[in-house]
């Protein structure tokens, strides 16, 4: 999609978004105009993953015209203890993240205290001065750079065509215990190309992207997410550290393999170190409350109690 498209989608205010509406908990297939049958075929179709032993466990919503014609978990949220999966089941939606960091970038921007062409260097200091890494290899450490044609701004950061690395290099010195200590990390690398110019998978700048809502908000990154989107739209179930009462509904993670699926370790229980919310992929939710945000997103525009997403002034 045009990014200045899908930034209109999400700004404009021509519909509202009623997030208390939403009926999730009695789909309706007829009143979406879905057909029952085929509506409920789903759930016995993605059952049949689970038993070829594909994946662990699935939960769909379905919905069409504002309307939910199905809302289904079929499977395991542990397949050790044959826990099942629930509705309410947490996910780590890893970088489903990003959306929803972009989203805290358009509320900004809708506040008029930031524009998309505006440079990163304007928030984030440490990003003035970045070179072109001017050695071939994986990894711009140690590289001499070249001056880019122009700075980093914040579309490009949002379009992955900063230039910027795909991730940090965490390896030796001081490893960071804060958000704005990620973001310089990403700092101390060197761009892989002219911004703008091409595209390349960043992490390293949503990092950024992140840490300038901070910045400009004077507020974390994770209590601004909460106060201006995950309240606003009902997504109760949705943070970066869930409460220990919550956990018990966090699925487990498999990767699957050539024998099957095998319980990853990586699991949010074997997270060690400080609690750094993690704007390129932190995010732990549920099927509700992320179909709330991409309703959000749909509809072009949200009731944020009492606020809005409002369109900024059209310019060719």
């Amino acid at each position: 999609m045009n990014l200045r498209l899908a930034f209109f989608l999400l700004s404009s205010s021509l519909l509202c978004f009623p997030a208390d509406h939403l009926d999730i908990a009695h789909p309706d297939p007829e009143a979406a105009g879905m057909s029952a049958a085929r509506v409920a075929a789903i759930p016995t179709r993605m059952k049949e993953y689970v038993d070829a032993n594909q994946t662990a466990g699935i939960v769909t919503i379905v919905a069409r015209h504002g309307k939910v014609a199905g809302f289904d978990a079929v499977g395991y949220q542990d397949l050790e203890s044959k826990k099942p999966m629930r509705k309410d089941s947490l996910f780590r939606i890893a970088s489903l993240t990003k959306p929803i960091t972009c989203a805290g970038i358009m509320v900004l921007l809708d506040e008029g205290k930031i524009s998309v062409i505006d440079p990163v260097e304007k928030f984030l200091p440490e990003y003035k001065g970045m070179k072109i890494r001017g050695c071939s290899g994986l990894s711009a450490y140690g590289c001499t750079g070249v001056a880019p044609s122009r700075a980093i701004n914040i579309e490009d950061l949002m379009t992955h065509t900063s230039g910027l690395e795909g991730n940090l290099n965490m390896q030796g010195g001081t490893q960071p215990a804060t958000l704005a200590d990620l973001a310089t990390l990403g700092a101390k690398t060197q761009l892989l190309f002219d911004p703008g110019t091409r595209w390349n998978y960043s992490n390293i700048g949503y990092t950024a992207l992140g840490r300038i809502i901070e910045v400009v908000s004077k507020q974390p990154y994770d209590t601004f997410l909460e106060q201006h989107i995950f309240a606003p739209l009902g997504m109760k179930d949705t943070s970066f550290f869930p409460p220990d009462e919550k956990l018990q509904r966090l699925a487990t993670l498999y990767t699957l393999t050539d024998s099957g699926l095998k319980r990853a370790p990586n699991q949010f229980s074997a997270r060690k170190g400080p609690k750094i919310p993690t704007p390129a992929g932190g995010i732990i939710s549920t099927a509700e409350d992320i179909f709330r945000f991409n309703m959000m997103m749909r509809i072009k525009a949200c009731s944020m109690g009492s606020g809005y997403f409002r369109a900024p002034p059209l310019r060719s």
